[in-house]
């Protein structure tokens, strides 16, 4: 019964969605004032009360190397402290006008840091930020005198070597110009530590119960796993409460899974191309192995969370953030002890941003085993995988670059 109601939920959205894009386009001629869209990913990892807990967000086989050596990084901390339970990946800001306009932009992010950006912002606000328990770091961003300019040719920068970044770039947007620096967006990203509006719980049987946190519903969730290498997904919505569901079928049906993605992002604001540009930049991050819930974050947390203030005031606005949330089954839980017992590197760092909470929760369950030799292993793992990001990662290709 739930998988039907899933099918018919996904083909109605499908049907409204088809008519709406009609309508609903970026080409710049039709528009006649300031037009701002952006599109961004907040990720977190479930604990086992289905709430986000802290987690590395740098750890991994790519920390920071998955984007250009042009863009700007805040580097003025060891990536090992930067614990948090929300990772804010790759927030865009698109600009659409018919004519020229030159506009000031501020993003504040008061519940973490921001870590990447690009262009070069014309100030910075600095602040100690006490949730995040570190020192002073970049808490804002402002860019000054942003000139858009539409039906104009630009050179942005690239790069030889592949990275998710360009993939936004494919879009309608008019080019912008900070500085010396020509975009076809405003980019940042940054770490948190917010709760955020959904928890999903892993239960005994399989199931994930997901339920809302927040006093905004979530217009569309999305159950998904990846299991070697078959994947399949549940998606309803909205959710107003909470719901249980059983494991998705693994019938790899990805083509229909991108469609009914790309149809959410569409009703939620985005632009067609702008909905394309954001599944292009994430998905093999998105669809990798594991088991996930994804989540349109509700208009009115994004605010809270990321004040935004555009001057002049643009006449039309979207901000469709996606949630991403990790669940960490007990088939990955094995792994990563497994790992740990055989001192296998490879799979450790593959699943270093895990480290933390599955190395607690399998400490919490030693205490019940006797078992003192594999205590004593997790307890030496837990106070090296403090600092996975030293411990398991290599230089990225940035860092090794000559100054």
């Amino acid at each position: 019964m739930l998988k039907s109601i899933s099918i018919v939920t996904a083909l109605t959205l499908v049907v409204f969605i088809s008519c709406r894009t009609s309508a609903a386009t970026d080409d710049l001629n039709k528009k006649t004032e300031l037009t701002v869209h952006e599109w961004g990913t907040f990720t977190s990892i479930a604990g086992q009360d289905g709430r986000a807990v802290e987690w590395l967000p740098f750890g991994g086989p790519t920390g920071r190397s998955d984007l250009p050596c042009f863009v700007e990084r805040f580097d003025e901390f060891p990536e090992w402290l930067m614990s948090s339970t929300v990772r804010m990946e790759t927030p865009v800001l698109y600009f659409y006008s018919p004519r020229s306009a030159t506009i000031d932009v501020r993003v504040r992010f008061p519940q973490g840091l921001m870590t990447e950006w690009y262009p070069r912002p014309t100030a910075k606000e600095t602040t100690r930020n006490e949730t995040l328990g570190y020192f002073d770091g970049v808490t804002g961003l402002e860019w000054q005198g942003v000139k858009v300019l539409p039906a104009t040719a630009h050179a942005f920068p690239t790069e030889p070597d592949a990275s998710h970044y360009y993939a936004a770039r494919e879009t309608g947007a008019a080019p912008i110009r900070v500085g010396d620096q020509d975009e076809k967006f405003l980019f940042y990203r940054g770490v948190g530590t917010f709760p955020v509006p959904i928890a999903a719980k892993l239960e005994p049987t399989g199931r994930v119960t997901i339920r809302k946190i927040g006093r905004n519903d979530i217009a569309a969730v999305i159950l998904f796993e990846n299991r070697g290498g078959k994947s399949g997904f549940r998606a309803i919505g909205p959710l107003k409460n909470a719901i249980t569901l059983d494991p998705p079928e693994l019938q790899n049906n990805f083509d229909a899974l991108q469609r009914h993605l790309e149809s959410v992002l569409i009703h939620n604001g985005l632009y067609p191309s702008e909905a394309q540009a954001m599944l292009a930049t994430w998905r093999d991050l998105w669809f990798e192995e594991g088991t996930r819930v994804f989540y349109i974050v509700p208009r009115n947390d994004v605010d809270r969370v990321l004040p935004l203030k555009i001057d002049p005031k643009p006449v039309q606005s979207a901000r469709v953030f996606v949630g991403r949330m990790e669940i960490i089954t007990r088939a990955t839980e094995e792994l990563i002890a497994e790992a740990i017992r055989t001192g296998d590197k490879a799979t450790l760092q593959a699943y270093a941003t895990f480290l933390g909470p599955v190395t607690k929760d399998l400490l919490a369950r030693s205490t019940t085993l006797n078992d003192r030799d594999e205590k004593a292993r997790l307890e030496e793992f837990q106070t090296r995988s403090v600092r996975p990001a030293t411990y398991l990662r290599t230089t990225s290709r940035c860092e090794a670059r000559p100054e």
